[in-house]
């Protein structure tokens, strides 16, 4: 399996896995090749579709930098790159004007915001179900919203009880707001 494939699954997988669990509508994920057969993921997936209903709350920020923090945990490098790249592209597709006005940059904001985020990928559970829907999203490249959930539901289902409680309602609270299924893309 192509590593970059991989890498891109994982970070692809813990934006989902933020954004379902903190109340985000998923349409669609996506991982595509682009040139040197390298991946990345769809780059309107955050404009067109993952809706959120503020672009800096407090949930809104755990979903931007899950996807770095999980890359970083896989790889054992803290590519800042990734992480600017991600935050850039989204403050783009969300129309976040005046960034800079208070002296904020991507790297500031990312060292700033990223303990919530690396606290959410660090969590056994949450960990174990990005890597399985990263498998997941490796062998398909794309899944609507409610493909997405119904595989991460059947996953959840091999949990304990107790697993399953602390992944949908986390005693860090970094979670336990999410849409029924209807609500996610078909």
């Amino acid at each position: 399996m192509n590593s970059l494939l991989i890498i891109c699954s994982i970070h692809e997988s813990a934006h989902f896995l933020a954004g379902y669990l903190n109340g985000a509508k998923i349409s669609r994920i996506v991982v595509c090749g682009i040139e040197n057969a390298t991946y990345m993921s769809h780059p309107g997936i955050w404009k067109n579709e993952i809706s959120i209903k503020h672009p800096l709350s407090v949930q809104a920020r755990l979903i931007f930098l899950a996807g770095p923090e999980s890359e970083f945990r896989y790889t054992g490098r803290k590519d800042m790159h990734c992480a600017t790249e991600d935050i850039r592209l989204l403050r783009a597709s969300l129309k976040i004007k005046n960034w800079n006005d208070d002296g904020v940059d991507e790297s500031s904001f990312y060292e700033q915001f990223s303990k919530p985020a690396n606290q959410f990928v660090n969590h056994p559970i949450r960990w174990k179900m990005i890597d399985a829907f990263a498998i997941e999203l490796q062998q398909r490249k794309t899944l609507t919203g409610q493909e997405a959930v119904s595989f991460l539901m059947k996953e959840t289902d091999k949990l304990s009880s107790r697993e399953q409680l602390e992944f949908f309602y986390p005693q860090d609270g970094l979670g336990g707001d999410m849409l029924p299924l209807s609500e996610h893309g078909k």
